[in-house]
């Protein structure tokens, strides 16, 4: 016996609904691990480069890295709607089973085009986020001269004999 009741996402039945919904894991995963490395190693440079403490360098980079991540998504879900059907099909056939449904060779100028440009975007947002970050943050003037005196004086007391003394 076959059941007349309708099947769908409208069929009024909150359970059969979820049949049609496809969470892309493995991008989430890809996610997760690409901004935890970012994290980690952008933590590094703002230490070392910076004199950024280690925690205040992680929590920098964990900032830059969300608030980018965040606004490179919402950019995507606000443009995807805009794209033609062939290259709407050809992303959601990339993001869940890895592979495009276009011919390859259109393919790499495409996405040359697209990971330069995501590139270029994510290091504007990086760096204004950074920016407004340090004005936010940053210690006082005072304070600032302080520490510096301090590393001076630290460096001088276990690497190298101060000049003059």
């Amino acid at each position: 016996m076959h059941s007349t009741r309708p099947v769908g996402p409208h069929s009024g039945d909150a359970m059969e609904s979820f049949d049609y919904w496809v969470l892309p894991l493995r991008t989430f995963a890809l996610q997760g691990l690409f901004l935890l490395v970012t994290i980690a190693l952008e933590a590094i440079v703002l230490h070392n480069r910076l004199g950024i403490s280690r925690r205040g360098g992680v929590q920098y980079a964990l900032i830059i890295n969300l608030v980018s991540t965040v606004i490179g998504w919402m950019t995507f879900f606000t443009l995807e709607p805009y794209f033609p059907n062939a290259l709407e099909l050809d992303v959601m056939s990339y993001v869940l089973f890895n592979r495009t449904l276009s011919p390859a060779a259109a393919m790499p100028s495409l996405v040359l085009i697209g990971v330069f440009a995501i590139y270029t975007l994510t290091f504007v947002i990086e760096t204004q986020a950074m920016t407004v970050l340090l004005r936010l943050w940053a210690p006082p003037p005072r304070l600032n001269m302080a520490l510096s005196r301090k590393r001076v004086a630290a460096s001088c007391a276990i690497k190298v004999p101060c000049p003059g003394g």
